[in-house]
């Protein structure tokens, strides 16, 4: 029996962008993950075992043999197809329409700005990042065949306006829009005293997203489940530390989640004195070390406190 979970395949390291806060090092070294020929190889093997793929990176629409990986995976039976991306090729409508053509049906689209200034400048740190992936998400939006998620990281460069992005994706005519919170591995970690937001502060910009829950789909993703009133509108999906580490199977990447007894544990991740006492104590994953480091138990404690817990 296939497992209903989905196993990501990270076969591209370059990048063309350089995200600041970026949970790996993508780009940095001009080594590559694997061959075609390898990923080809992973891909048909793991069929047997999984519904869902998704190739990930790095970048992967940047790497010759996309179309290719696609076309096996749709060969292979798998029900989704899926690329994270930051959607700059895809705004030539060409590449974009073969993928769709030979089984890409699944999108998780990076957008962690609402302007060139914020995209662009700050976050992705990349000439024409902002325009080429807003020409990509519009070559997307009308495919009704592939299902659409644009993901935004939280962080010091953006969360003042963090809320625009959502406004934006509304008005776009996009229907789900997933949040994450700042990962200290990787890139983000070796600037995190500078990247990183205080509770205090993410707590605000979170406040400014969760009046659109009817409007567009929000799932959350990496943050600890107190920063969410304990009455979370039910329009709102938590992925959780539990999810990711009994859904995602990330080859050639070390687990960054484990389980002991019925406890999920996040090893970037520590407990706050009250977290036992919390609902979701089992599932969450914790608090980020490095930032109750920077920022103190006791700013934390106060947004748990105020949110029901």
């Amino acid at each position: 029996m296939k497992k209903q979970g989905v196993i990501l395949l990270r076969w591209a390291n370059k990048c063309n962008n350089n995200c600041a806060m970026c949970s790996l090092h993508s780009g940095d070294s001009e080594e590559e993950v694997m061959s075609i020929e390898e990923a080809l190889d992973f891909t048909r093997k793991n069929a047997a075992s999984y519904q869902n793929i998704e190739f990930t990176g790095g970048e992967p629409t940047i790497k010759e043999g996309l179309v290719d990986l696609v076309a096996a995976a749709r060969e292979s039976g798998y029900e989704r197809i899926a690329i994270s991306t930051n959607g700059r090729r895809l705004s030539d409508e060409n590449f974009c329409r073969k993928l769709i053509d030979n089984g890409l049906n699944a999108v998780t689209f990076a957008l962690h700005g609402h302007d060139v200034e914020t995209h662009e400048k700050r976050m992705s740190r990349s000439d024409g990042a902002f325009n080429e992936a807003i020409r990509g998400l519009k070559n997307l939006i009308t495919e009704h065949s592939v299902s659409l998620n644009v993901a935004s990281v939280l962080a010091r460069h953006n969360h003042e306006t963090f809320s625009e992005i959502g406004k934006m994706l509304i008005e776009m005519g996009v229907k789900q829009w997933s949040i994450s919170d700042l990962i200290p591995d990787g890139r983000a970690q070796d600037i995190y005293d500078s990247l990183s937001l205080s509770p205090s502060e993410a707590e605000k910009a979170i406040s400014g997203i969760l009046p659109m829950a009817g409007q567009i789909g929000l799932v959350i993703f990496n943050f600890s489940r107190c920063f969410f009133p304990r009455d979370l509108d039910d329009r709102i999906l938590f992925f959780d530390t539990r999810d990711k580490a009994d859904l995602c199977n990330i080859e050639r990447k070390e687990g960054r989640y484990e389980k002991e007894g019925e406890v999920y544990h996040d090893f970037h991740k520590t407990y706050l004195g009250i977290c036992e006492k919390c609902p979701a104590y089992e599932t969450c994953g914790g608090v980020w070390r490095r930032n109750m480091e920077l920022y103190g138990e006791g700013i934390m404690t106060e947004v748990a406190r105020r949110n029901g817990f």
